[in-house]
């Protein structure tokens, strides 16, 4: 069977009823005209962002955050909802540094060593800014009010034994997530990346942390910080670009009053979507491995049949990681976050659509797999290391296009 066509994405897309008005968006001012207006219709915002933001990159915060439901879609009222969901925030926030300041302990003030400095000079140590750490809070699973504590060395404070499983386990992955960018590689970025993920975890302990958070939460940091910068994140976060300067010019009081809270908040909100993919036995995320396997074997059998029956390559063992991480660590930076607009938009629903996604990537592909269909030690290596260095936020856009093609001619029930 021949391969899926790529093909424009508007030419496909622009002919089905949610996505009629995309003309008239353009021939009105597009995206920028749309958010200036007192109400915000949400709607037309989600489909032009389901379309891809690259043209408008210091607009894409405002969108993501309208999409997401952070923002408020009256002009009137967002600064008011802005405050209520920091204040709601930081009311967290303090909770549970309260929590981490009991009896003796107070004398090692929580992420400070005794003499003042922070605890780790390279900036990986702290869960807070300017050395704030978010300290012990109640144990889940136990019945007593007192949690079981143990000494973190790297920031000189007791906390709970389950909240330091989550802290270490974080601050594993959150280096690793900086994909060459000195602007995410900076102290503060880092930081700010492991306090959203710890206190995810705090908020949601039937879900926890899971590895591959940390991959989902990235592009709201980056889109954030570039916003606070007026800057387009597709610039800032550029490996080219020495960012971690410009990230230094952001003044201190901005990351907990205005950065944090949205990052935290945009990710919360999104990763709400995919919770099936993270709790109990990631059930979630299996199924949409199955899903993946089932559209390629009814796209493309002979595909199919060159991995798993030829090469004796499961689905699951290279294609779990494109499920659980939105494929964002198969793409550079800027083709990323153009398939988060999609994501985000969640005009069709992340959940049904990602599979259709991957298995538009993985057709993508279809010469490379077949030239190297023999067994699993030749093929596993080509399918967990596609070549899309090259690609840019074009090639996304024909990827999502496939996708929806794809999604029509084999429905799943």
């Amino acid at each position: 069977m021949s391969p899926v066509v790529f093909v424009p994405i508007f030419e496909i897309l622009k002919s089905f009823y949610f996505f009629a008005d995309v003309d008239r968006m353009s021939s009105d001012g597009g995206l920028p005209a749309l958010l200036n207006g007192d109400i915000v219709d949400v709607a037309a915002v989600q489909r032009r962002a389901w379309l891809g933001l690259s043209c408008w990159p210091l607009h894409r915060r405002l969108a993501w955050e309208l999409v997401l439901g952070v923002a408020s879609p009256l002009a009137a009222s967002r600064s008011l909802q802005s405050r209520r969901l920091v204040g709601e925030y930081c009311a967290q926030l303090a909770k549970w540094r309260e929590a981490a300041t009991v009896d003796d302990l107070t004398a090692s003030p929580v992420g400070r060593k005794s003499d003042g400095t922070s605890p780790n000079s390279s900036g990986r140590g702290s869960l807070g800014v300017d050395g704030a750490v978010v300290g012990i809070v109640q144990t889940t699973s136990g019945n007593s009010s007192v949690p079981s504590l143990s000494f973190d060395s790297s920031t000189d404070v007791f906390v709970a034994n389950e909240e330091l499983a989550i802290i270490k386990q974080i601050r594993k992955d959150v280096p690793r997530s900086t994909g060459g960018m000195a602007a995410l590689a900076h102290s503060r970025s880092q930081t700010l990346l492991e306090r959203v993920l710890f206190v995810w975890a705090l908020r949601h302990p039937a879900c926890g942390y899971v590895q591959g958070m940390n991959d989902l939460a990235v592009p709201f940091v980056c889109v954030v910080i570039a916003d606070e910068l007026r800057m387009p994140p597709e610039d800032l976060f550029s490996t080219k670009c020495h960012g971690d300067a410009l990230v230094s010019t952001i003044p201190a009081d901005a990351w907990e009053a205005r950065i944090e809270p949205a990052v935290y908040w945009m990710t919360s909100r999104f990763i709400e979507r995919l919770q099936d993919n993270f709790t109990g036995n990631q059930r979630g995320a299996h199924r949409m491995v199955a899903d993946l396997e089932a559209i390629v074997k009814a796209a493309d059998p002979s595909l199919w049949k060159s991995i798993v029956t030829v090469s004796d390559v499961p689905f699951a063992l290279f294609s779990f990681r494109w499920i659980n991480c939105l494929l964002q660590r198969e793409l550079s930076f800027a083709p990323a976050l153009r398939l988060m607009d999609t994501y985000v938009a969640d005009e069709i629903p992340v959940v049904s659509f990602h599979p259709y996604v991957c298995a538009a990537f993985l057709l993508r592909f279809r010469p490379l797999v077949l030239a190297h269909a023999r067994d699993l030690g030749t093929l596993l290596p080509v399918l967990q290391n596609l070549p899309t260095q090259s690609w840019a936020v074009r090639d996304v856009d024909e990827l999502v296009a496939s996708a929806f093609v794809l999604s029509h001619r084999h429905p799943i029930n």
